[in-house]
């Protein structure tokens, strides 16, 4: 017997592209584009915050609330919502907080890409299976990101190799991690449950 995650993998898989990216008609584009740009909005919000971290040498450690948001967003509503949420966030965000727009936007793009990865597949966050896929997901597009941005820094903006793997790729895994592993299915959870708090079924 095939279990509910097996078939929301089966129907993955058949979903065309217009369902995928959660794009069907004019309304759901609209909340697509709505919720993709709220996370953006977020996602600068809390880059502006400064959290605490313990750093050891190269070693970062500590939590990025900003994936989170991206992850979130990406999971909820698909992943062209995620990547918007993670590329305008970065790219709006240089050019509001710093006025200037890096890297041609490429830093957008490969925060963008970790929304994209995570929206690309179906969750049921009352299942503790989904939440595990969640983090799974969460992880690939934070270690597809990073070394995007690694990349972007050696090619674009003419870091050594060195540098780029200890001050970018380092720090971005070390908090990271911990961050998708633990703190996005978590809030993928506390959303879950406030949703059906919110919109209760009918008996």
């Amino acid at each position: 017997m095939m279990t509910e995650d097996n078939q929301m993998g089966t129907q993955e898989q058949s979903k065309p592209f217009r369902v995928l990216f959660r794009l069907e008609d004019i309304t759901s584009s609209f909340w697509t584009i709505l919720i993709g740009l709220i996370g953006a909005v977020l996602f600068m919000a809390f880059s502006t915050l400064s959290m605490p971290f313990l750093a050891i040498s190269l070693f970062k450690f500590g939590i990025l609330p900003t994936i989170v948001i991206i992850a979130l967003v990406g999971a909820f509503r698909g992943p062209f919502s995620g990547f918007l949420a993670g590329y305008i966030g970065v790219a709006v965000g240089d050019l509001l907080l710093h006025s200037t727009i890096v890297s041609f936007t490429l830093q957008g793009i490969a925060y963008g890409l970790m929304g994209l990865v995570v929206g690309l597949s179906s969750y049921n966050f009352a299942t503790g299976r989904s939440l595990a896929k969640l983090s799974i997901l969460s992880l690939v597009g934070l270690v597809l990101t990073a070394l995007l941005l690694v990349v972007v820094g050696i090619v674009v903006e003419g870091y050594s190799v060195l540098v780029g793997i200890g001050f970018v790729l380092l720090p971005m895994l070390t908090q990271g991690i911990p961050t998708v592993l633990l703190l996005v299915p978590v809030s993928a959870r506390v959303i879950h449950a406030a949703e059906l708090k919110a919109l209760p079924t009918g008996s």
